[in-house]
């Protein structure tokens, strides 16, 4: 049997100090990067997606225009090209 890896958006944005950061994000991401450091060859595949915005504009409401409410609305985060979103 075959195994994959997927990694889903690992972002600076959601580690400790980014636009969304949660407690524990820095330490999550350096786990996954010791785990694939040392178990990559264990995976006939490793994907790794990213939450990715357009700088122009709202992204079709996904960024509140005020305060967000984190349900349908988040303060921007992940714009492609930042630090945020690498």
């Amino acid at each position: 049997m075959s195994k994959a890896l997927f990694i889903v958006d690992v972002q600076n944005d959601f580690t400790e100090g980014g636009a969304l950061g949660v407690a524990g994000g820095d330490a999550v991401a350096a786990a996954i990067s010791r785990h694939l450091a040392a178990s990559a060859d264990q995976y006939a595949l490793i994907v790794a997606s990213r939450d990715w915005h357009d700088a122009d504009g709202d992204n079709g409401g996904h960024f509140a225009a005020g305060e967000p409410d984190f349900v349908d609305t988040w303060p921007v985060h992940c714009v492609a090209g930042t630090e945020g979103a690498e």
